[in-house]
């Protein structure tokens, strides 16, 4: 590779997280003091994880550099409701990846900075059909994601 040309890469836990909801059936109090909403709900406990090979392009006259690559995804996920925790699941996912970098300081260092921009994407990842104890049904979950961190870059 030249200087304006270079392969990278990614791998990791990209997203982790929990989702819940809650379907409200009522109210209740106790004595008119003490009350609150009752009903079924339901929680997603989920982590994404990513590996990714591209090619990285610098301009000419300027330090920024864009990249773009195939990437899989890995959704590692569970469902569980008022009564019972769920089992866990995996899902995998063909995505790409796009990344822009701007470093920070000089480049010719050995070690230097970079401020990094990422973007993911993929279809829905097919989550198994689960009906809980509740009624909720889970179907799908986005995987579309962006990114703003940095980087530390490694220059032989």
């Amino acid at each position: 590779m030249d200087d304006r040309r270079s392969i990278y890469f990614v791998a990791g836990l990209s997203a982790k997280g929990k989702v819940e909801g809650f379907k409200n059936q009522g109210y209740d109090d106790f004595l008119g003091i003490f009350g609150g909403s009752y009903g079924q709900s339901v929680g997603v406990d989920y982590s994404v994880y990513q590996l990714t090979a591209g090619y990285l392009y610098s301009f000419t006259n300027t330090k920024a550099k864009i990249g773009f690559g195939p990437s899989v995804f890995c959704l590692d996920y569970s469902v569980s409701d008022n009564y019972a925790k769920g089992e866990d699941h995996v899902s995998l996912m063909p995505g790409a990846s796009f990344t822009a970098r701007v470093p920070l300081g000089k480049e010719k260092k050995l070690f230097g900075f970079e401020l990094v921009f990422e973007g993911n994407m993929a279809p829905p990842a097919k989550m198994k059909a689960q009906k809980t104890t509740s009624g909720f049904e889970v179907k799908n979950a986005n995987l579309i994601q962006a990114n703003l961190g940095f980087a530390v870059t490694f220059k032989r």
